[in-house]
């Protein structure tokens, strides 16, 4: 049926995305080999155990699906559309990090990336994907705590250091139709949720970067209301804090994985957190 054959497509795709990360000899697959080494700190047996690719132009993605794999452009369409109403794409041609969407052990998707430069948008996703149903990189079956950075990247990168249970909002807050991720989690059987959003800097009035922890507060308030709104008596949620401006692929790579599980640990509860950081708002 058309679930099934999306799903085939779906993991004919990534196949394809991994061998040419290991195999192509462009230029552009040397700068996302490089990309993942070099700049994130990524070894090889992690970019094989996460499942990172490389995509080649679009055209040449059609062409390997329909002719090697068997599959219609409709087919592939209904599974991965990454093409506007004109038939173009930057996937493949700027965008040539694939990353796959994988959420409670189903490949959803794939988010891709741009490894030549930061300008926006730096990431990309296929047209349908839905973020907002779960947390990315949520563990399959039940799990009794999760920890919640904002980026996928961050997500993977504390996999990579076997970190174990680090899920991705895709966003700075839970908040609207991210709601459903909670839902799912807590119907999974979780009962705590570590909130670890980035911490970002701000320009003080001398025109030094300082920690903008308000707008981090404000974002943790507003991920504990939704949670909360969710289910009311739920009391499991805790708030890493950063010592320093930072998110989690940053502290980890430059402290290590025993230095993020000693943030976990110190973690305040949701009520002390909020009490001791009302101040902050302006």
């Amino acid at each position: 049926n058309k679930k099934e054959r999306v799903g085939e497509a779906l993991v004919a795709l990534q196949q394809y995305f991994v061998w040419n990360l290991k195999n192509n000899k462009s230029d552009k697959a040397s700068r996302v080999r490089g990309y993942l080494k070099n700049r994130r700190g990524f070894t090889s047996e992690d970019i094989d155990s996460l499942g990172f690719g490389f995509v080649p132009a679009w055209s040449s993605v059609i062409e390997y699906m329909a002719l090697k794999k068997g599959f219609s452009k409709e087919e592939l369409d209904a599974a991965c559309t990454v093409t506007n109403e004109e038939g173009k794409t930057s996937v493949g041609k700027y965008h040539t990090l694939s990353i796959p969407y994988v959420c409670a052990g189903e490949l959803k998707g794939f988010q891709f990336r741009r490894v030549d430069s930061d300008e926006a948008p730096k990431y990309l996703v296929n047209t349908g994907l839905d973020r907002k149903s779960d947390f990315f990189n949520m563990p399959y079956g039940q799990v009794d705590a999760i920890v919640v950075v904002e980026g996928e990247m961050d997500a993977l990168c504390a996999a990579a250091h076997g970190l174990k249970n680090i899920t991705a909002i895709g966003g700075a807050e839970i908040s609207g139709d991210r709601r459903r991720q909670v839902e799912h989690a807590i119907g999974a059987g979780v009962k705590r949720i570590y909130l670890c959003p980035d911490l970002d800097s701000v320009t003080d009035e001398s025109g030094n970067a300082v920690p903008n922890r308000s707008k981090r507060y404000r974002c943790v308030l507003r991920s504990i209301h939704t949670i909360q709104d969710v289910a009311i008596d739920f009391d499991g949620i805790y708030v890493v804090e950063f010592p320093e401006v930072t998110d989690p692929d940053e502290y980890i790579r430059k402290y290590g994985a025993d230095a993020f599980r000693s943030l976990l640990r110190n973690a305040k509860h949701w009520s002390k957190y909020l009490s001791d950081n009302h101040s902050v708002i302006e």
